[in-house]
C-alpha cells in the first residue's frame, strides 16, 4: 500500500512509501519529527541511512523508541553494503535499515 508522500516544510528526502526516512546530514531532531510523522501516517517507521550517518539512524530509532512514542519496538536491522560510484571511482558503501513497528498492548 501506496501513502501520500510527506510534503511538510522539513523538506527531506522521502522513498515511494511515506513510512521511509532516509537519514542525512541534517540535525537529529529533525529525523526525529520526520519519523513521527511517517509512524503516524502508517504505524510503523523505516529509517534508512548509508555511511558515516548510520549512527545517526540508530540515535534516532532509540529517541522514537524510548522518549517519543509509546508501545514502539524495533522489528528488524537489515546491515550490508552498495557499489556505489563518486568521482569515477566504484566503492563499497555500507547501509542500514531499521524497522519501527507498533507493540501490541499487554
Amino acid at each position: 500500500m501506496t501513502l501520500p508522500l510527506f510534503s511538510g516544510p522539513l523538506n527531506l528526502r522521502v522513498c515511494r512509501m511515506a513510512s521511509e526516512v532516509y537519514v542525512g546530514r541534517k540535525p537529529t531532531s529533525t529525523y526525529v519529527v520526520a519519523g513521527m510523522h511517517a509512524f503516524n501516517a502508517s504505524g510503523r517507521v523505516v529509517l534508512k541511512a548509508r555511511g558515516r550517518t548510520i549512527s545517526k539512524a540508530v540515535d534516532v530509532a532509540e529517541i522514537l523508541r524510548n522518549k517519543t512514542l509509546p508501545n514502539v519496538k524495533l522489528t528488524s536491522v537489515r546491515i550490508g553494503s552498495e557499489d556505489f560510484e563518486a568521482q569515477g571511482k566504484k566503492r563499497k558503501v555500507s547501509f542500514i535499515e531499521l524497522t519501527l513497528e507498533r507493540a501490541e498492548a499487554k
